[in-house]
């Protein structure tokens, strides 16, 4: 079985956490077309994502999972917290990276009135993930996807949303270009659930054949975090 990729009706993945592996009944489009610009997919990353089926989730030359601060497969985090993890975004390109993923926000159906969903889409439930990213090893991970899933609590996780072009709402789902070792990036991935499901968590998985790290949490109103920003602010003022 392959990891899903980021072309329209692309399959989902079955989790690999503590149930056997499968492919989902249930397809996802996992890209967004706007109705009135008539945007395709962007074929660059559907070859990147492509190329990375066969990857291997190790990095040569970085000390195995566990060590040095690495975090182990099947870990459970909470929102906040930080994965440290060796990842090959495809083949004889080995790096890592540390995630810190710093809320989920539900979002409102209505931010996507200006594309094309499906009626099943449409009965779904949209986040927007917000995450910050190092990289930590050697290699320039310039152009890529993290590899981080909506898992619902059923057999099967779901890739991020590729909207093809700039959604203000939640943009940078890419890694930034020029992101070489040392470089941190701020991204945001738009998901969304399968009719009748909510987020159970947000899994990691680079690679099949391994544990998924989770991160679970309370799902922030959309805006709230940034309200409460801003109260900080005028209490100090005052």
């Amino acid at each position: 079985m392959s990891l899903p990729g980021n072309d329209i009706s692309a399959g989902t993945m079955g989790r690999m956490n503590s149930r056997p592996a499968r492919l989902g009944a249930f397809l996802l489009a996992s890209a967004l077309v706007l109705s009135a610009c008539g945007l395709g997919d962007d074929k660059d990353d559907s070859k990147k994502e492509k190329t990375s089926e066969s990857a291997a989730p190790t990095a040569e030359g970085t000390p195995a999972v566990g060590d040095n601060g690495f975090t182990t497969w099947g870990a459970d985090l909470e929102f906040g917290e930080t994965a440290r993890v060796p990842w090959s975004p495809k083949q004889k390109l080995k790096g890592a990276v540390e995630i810190t993923l710093k809320r989920v926000e539900q979002a409102p159906m209505k931010s996507f009135e200006g594309f094309k969903l499906t009626a099943e889409q449409k009965k779904g439930t949209a986040y927007y993930v917000r995450a910050k990213v190092e990289n930590v090893g050697n290699a320039d991970l310039s152009g890529f996807t993290l590899p981080v899933y909506l898992d619902d609590g059923s057999d099967v996780i779901y890739p991020p949303v590729n909207i093809p072009s700039s959604f203000k709402p939640c943009d940078n789902r890419e890694l930034p270009k020029k992101f070489i070792p040392g470089k941190k990036a701020q991204v945001c991935m738009v998901f969304l659930s399968a009719p009748g499901t909510q987020m159970k968590a947000i899994a990691l998985q680079p690679a099949e054949g391994i544990d998924q790290i989770e991160w679970t949490g309370a799902v922030s109103e959309l805006g709230k975090a940034k309200q409460g920003k801003n109260k900080k602010k005028a209490k100090k003022s005052n």
